[in-house]
Formats: structure tokens, C-alpha cells, sequence
């Protein structure tokens, strides 16, 4: 069991929620994207490895490059 670091009192669980990411003139959500959530102040911490995975999805081109969000 793993405690909150934020509020040092609530136990961490892994839970899959929705996840909200700006991209062009719009959003988009993706729905059970892993997050370590507090039951007691509701921070969250996604899964870096899943949002590495999501922004190369999200950020590469048809010939298989990465865009870099600077050019944007």
C-alpha cells in the first residue's frame, strides 16, 4: 500500500480514467489511460510510460516522424 505524497494520508490506488490532451484547435479525450489516484485528495499521477505512448500516437506524422510541438 502506498501512501498519497501530497496529503500523507490517503492510500494510492491504480485506477484507469479518462485523460484530456489539447491538440490543434481542440481537445481529446481518451477514456482508461492508467493513473495512480488518492482516495482521500484526489491527486493523480498518470502512468508515463501510457503518455509516451498516447503522444507518440498523437504527435507522429504518416512517414512515421515525430513532430515536435514547437513547430506548431
Amino acid at each position: 500500500m502506498q501512501i498519497c505524497p501530497e496529503c500523507h494520508i490517503g492510500k494510492i490506488t491504480l485506477r484507469k480514467v479518462p485523460y484530456i490532451q489539447w491538440y490543434d484547435a481542440g481537445s481529446i479525450i481518451v477514456d482508461r489511460i492508467p493513473a495512480l489516484i488518492c482516495e482521500n485528495c484526489g491527486e493523480k499521477s498518470y502512468d508515463i510510460q501510457a503518455l509516451e505512448n498516447l503522444h507518440r500516437l498523437l504527435w507522429s506524422r504518416p512517414d512515421g516522424r515525430i513532430s515536435s510541438l514547437r513547430s506548431r
